[in-house]
């Protein structure tokens, strides 16, 4: 009986033994939780990544082409009297200019007036398009003239049929637009510049580029847009006449 009695005791489990083993399969699914929550984040991390570079992707596509099909279209600004400019407005936070290429449309909706710009949107910056119909020579005139411009957000309602789009996928970090120009001499080279003031012509080419916030400190990822203007002529200041 004794020798039986010790076996059984022998054989069994006590009740610390008990407590640390179920302790231990806690630990262990507490720990395989984590790393299956981990696993999944990281795959919606990766999922809206991905879809996010699908998205500038297609937006960069877009963006070279309406670059590339800029025209320079006459403006009448009435100084001298009769005078007609190419149409084209650029600084180092946005730019106007018109192209057969509608960017939002996919070049389906004939001649248009493009603003793209970086707009200060309370929480970060955006980068965003808006496209209207091409107006008259007079109005693109009007644009021209106001020798003080700026991408400003109380102009947004006044493009009757005007639609803002967001290029960027993240609020940007930091943002630039250059634009190449003609060179000022014979033996000058073309460079880049950060506002356009060239009023006979427009650009040769345009490079954006700008840096989009990632979230928990990450790195933020660089986008570059650099698109050369294709048939960008000098125009003279009595164009269309």
């Amino acid at each position: 009986m004794n020798r039986r009695k010790r076996r059984a005791e022998d054989s069994g489990l006590t009740l610390l033994e008990a407590a640390l083993a179920i302790g231990l399969l806690g630990l262990v699914a507490t720990a395989a939780f984590t790393a299956a929550a981990a696993g999944l984040q990281a795959w919606r991390d990766g999922r809206e990544e991905t879809a996010a570079d699908r998205r500038n992707a297609n937006w960069n596509d877009r963006l070279h082409a309406a670059i590339a099909a800029m025209v320079p279209m006459a403006a009448l600004t009435g100084a001298p009297p009769g005078a007609r400019r190419a149409f084209f407005q650029g600084d180092a936070h946005g730019m106007r200019f018109v192209t057969a290429h509608s960017p939002s449309a996919g070049g389906r909706a004939g001649v248009r007036l493009v603003e793209l710009r970086a707009r200060d949107a309370g929480s970060g910056a955006e980068l965003v398009l808006r496209e209207a119909p091409c107006p008259t020579a007079v109005v693109l005139g009007e644009l021209l003239g106001d020798a003080s411009w700026a991408v400003r957000p109380e102009t947004e309602d006044a493009w009757p049929g005007g639609h803002l789009r967001m290029v960027a996928s993240r609020p940007l970090a930091t943002w630039k637009f250059e634009y190449l120009s003609e060179p000022a001499g014979p033996r000058q080279r073309r460079e880049w510049v950060a506002r356009w003031e060239d009023r006979g012509t427009i650009p040769r080419a345009v490079r954006i580029e700008w840096v989009e916030e990632r979230p928990a400190g990450g790195a933020g990822r660089k986008r570059t847009v650099t698109g050369a203007v294709i048939g960008a002529t000098r125009a003279s200041g009595e164009i269309g006449r």
